[in-house]
């Protein structure tokens, strides 16, 4: 039976009644879909833009740091300031009136865990002084911030390290950010006379972004969470190589003949030079890498002071005689490698900061305070010593240091043990306790207290014959230096050496190895708390010598090969040598050898090299001796010979430390860096 024709309009009109309400419905759901699309959107955007405001906060407090660390690179101290004046900046910055008597490391102050270096509402805070005093008006306005006298410097440094209260940093229009930041300081150590150490926590930084309801939350952490500030005096010893002219000598200056670094350089720790260094191939330096810029022929004096007598010419030079400048010629200036007509490339290898614009640094040009020391509590002699030998031995059943010493014929002996008590040995062969006179001069102290001993021997004339004794190059050697003792021989003459001379106790062993992919491998330092360290220095302040040191090869003796005293093939000298107005230089060096090529082979130094010029070892023939150098790590740790030459002027460095060997040793540090990470999010 069909439907009517009521029927079937009626449903045709429930249908479309229907499809209608269908598509309403849709139409309904799509709007709020789309409503809360866009609700979303928005919500999105603005918790981005809240996060962009917490990572405005985070760069604005890494900023802060960055100044901190560009500071600290060009912090000098006048000359003219006594270190009494920076004994009082120490007491100050610890809250205290005066230091104690330095008698050896000790822990100064220890803050409180809350405690920064507190403020004051005009003029300089007191805790602040020194690091007022170090970094200029002029360093600040170098870095954007001009009219900073020292209350404004001294708030500078009062909010950086303004401890857990914290400083505030606040920004933003829209969206804005908040946060409290400051560095906690924690201790103050002296660890030598002249060196100090300040150590702070970099604490976590939490900043919140801000829009409307929504925000951000970002905690930052620091890369390394504690660091110190070495405020010192530098040690000439810290480097592993220093030249003043980096010519073998006036000569070569004058014509033009640089010394090359090639793929046989290796050097572990801070090489320095106040002219420019000239690579080729690929020349290992494991530290840090730094030229003043002096150009050739530049160096003199300036107002009655040693410097560049024309304008510093940042750069170095690749391969040839072309002066290359920092990011304009090469780059980047951390790791350059530049290229010759003929492709043949140079790319000095650097493990270090590299600076090509280092102040120029003045060598002393005397060793006045080095005699001062040794009149005080060592050893000073007067006039030419024909021969001074050190070596470990026994003395009454006990292990000593022993020091001879001979002049116009007459030689005496000496030694002392680990509590420093010097004995001397008098005609019957007996050892008795010695006594000092106003003039340093050691006599005999029978039945009394031996004087006590600092290790520091000056020498007004020449030595013309230092050596480690009779077995110092036996199979296998006597030491030249106990495991306790620390020695400084510092003469204005030329000092000549005539055997190995090494320590009982070496911190490190073995040489730095080029592996076959071009790489380094360092030599192993395993053993940092050695004691045991030798300071070898000429001032060149004598009238009638250039103040040389001089390594006496074989071949220089003038009665044929080996038939004076010198050394022997491949001879071991663990010592810091610094000749402040000669040259470290092998005596013989460009003379025949007695058999074949190479055949002295190296001289394999353990400590580091500090010279006006850089003296000449051998020649590319194989006459003399090649240069197998291992850097003395204790050194760039503040270790240093005792009354070893320090720089003239104050530094303030960043540094961290680290376990070596489950020894903590310290490092350069070149910032603070933050690495942040989102921690909450909170929305409408």
């Amino acid at each position: 039976m069909q439907n009517s024709p009521r029927t079937q309009g009626a449903t045709l009109i429930v249908s479309l009644l229907m499809v209608m309400l269908v598509l309403a419905m849709t139409m309904v759901l799509t709007a709020q879909v789309t409503v809360s699309a866009r609700r979303s959107s928005a919500d999105q955007q603005t918790i981005l833009q809240a996060r962009y405001a917490a990572e405005s906060g985070v760069s604005r407090v890494q900023s802060q740091l960055d100044l901190m660390s560009r500071l600290l690179n060009v912090s000098a101290l006048d000359t003219a300031v006594l270190n009494s004046s920076v004994e009082s900046d120490m007491a100050a910055l610890c809250g205290l009136s005066s230091l104690p008597l330095f008698t050896g490391k000790a822990n100064l102050c220890t803050f409180p865990a809350s405690q920064g270096l507190g403020r004051v509402t005009s003029g300089v805070n007191a805790r602040t002084q020194f690091l007022v005093r170090t970094m200029s008006e002029g360093a600040f306005d170098a870095q954007g911030i001009p009219e900073a006298n020292a209350s404004v410097r001294s708030q500078f440094w009062s909010e950086l390290f303004s401890g857990q209260q914290g400083t505030p940093y606040a920004g933003g229009q829209d969206a804005t950010y908040a946060a409290r930041f400051g560095l906690q300081p924690l201790k103050v150590e002296r660890t030598h006379e002249n060196t100090y150490r300040f150590y702070f926590k970099v604490p976590d930084l939490q900043v919140r972004g801000q829009l409307g309801a929504s925000s951000q939350n970002i905690q930052a952490r620091a890369a390394q969470p504690e660091g110190f500030l070495l405020i010192s005096r530098q040690p000439f010893s810290r480097y592993a190589l220093f030249t003043n002219h980096h010519f073998s000598d006036a000569e070569d200056e004058a014509r033009g003949e640089r010394v090359t670094f090639t793929d046989r350089t290796m050097f572990s720790g801070p090489v320095h030079t106040n002219q420019h260094f000239l690579f080729q191939g690929t020349p290992w330096f494991g530290g840090s890498v730094s030229s003043a810029g002096c150009p050739q022929s530049g160096i003199g004096l300036v107002s009655g002071v040693p410097d560049c007598t024309r304008p510093q010419e940042p750069g170095a030079f690749f391969g040839n005689n072309t002066l290359l400048t920092p990011e304009i010629e090469f780059a980047p200036s951390n790791a350059p490698v530049v290229c010759e007509a003929d492709a043949k490339c140079h790319a000095p290898q650097f493990g270090g900061s590299v600076t090509w614009d280092n102040k120029y640094v003045e060598l002393p040009t005397d060793n006045q305070e080095q005699e001062e020391v040794a009149i005080e509590r060592g050893l000073a002699l007067n006039g030419d010593v024909s021969e001074l030998q050190l070596r470990q031995g026994q003395v009454s059943g006990q292990l000593r240091q022993l020091i001879s010493y001979t002049q116009n014929g007459v030689t005496t002996r000496l030694a002392y043990g680990p509590d420093n008590k010097l004995l001397i040995q008098v005609p019957d062969g007996s050892w008795q306790p010695t006594k000092r006179d106003p003039a340093g001069v050691i006599t005999a102290n029978p039945g009394g207290v031996a004087a006590v001993f600092n290790g520091v021997i000056s020498v007004s004339g020449n030595v013309q014959n230092l050596n480690g004794g009779p077995a110092a190059d036996a199979t296998p050697p006597e030491p030249t230096i106990a495991a306790f003792a620390g020695l400084t021989l510092a003469a204005t003459g030329n000092v000549t050496v005539t055997s190995s001379l090494t320590y009982a106790s070496p911190p490190c062993s073995g040489g730095h190895v080029r592996n076959s992919n071009g790489t380094v491998t360092p030599a192993a330092c395993g053993d940092l708390t050695a004691r045991n360290m030798l300071g070898i220095y000429s001032s060149g302040d004598h009238e009638s010598s250039p103040g040389d040191i001089e390594l006496v090869s074989p071949a220089s003796c003038p009665n044929g090969f080996g038939t004076c005293a010198s050394l022997p093939a491949n001879a071991r000298i663990h010592a810091v040598m610094m000749a402040s107005q000669g040259a470290v230089r092998v005596r013989g060096h460009d003379e025949p050898v007695n058999a074949s090529p190479f055949e002295l082979g190296n001289i394999q130094l353990l400590g580091g090299i500090i010279e006006n010029y850089y003296g000449a070892f051998g020649i590319t023939d194989g006459r003399g001796y090649g240069r197998n150098f291992v850097y003395d790590p204790r050194m760039n740790d503040g270790m240093a010979p005792p009354a070893f030459p320090t720089e003239r002027h104050w530094t303030v460095g960043l540094r961290t430390e680290k376990l070596v060997n489950g020894v903590l040793a310290s490092e350069e540090l070149t910032g603070l860096r933050l690495r942040g990470d989102v921690v909450s999010t909170v929305a409408p």
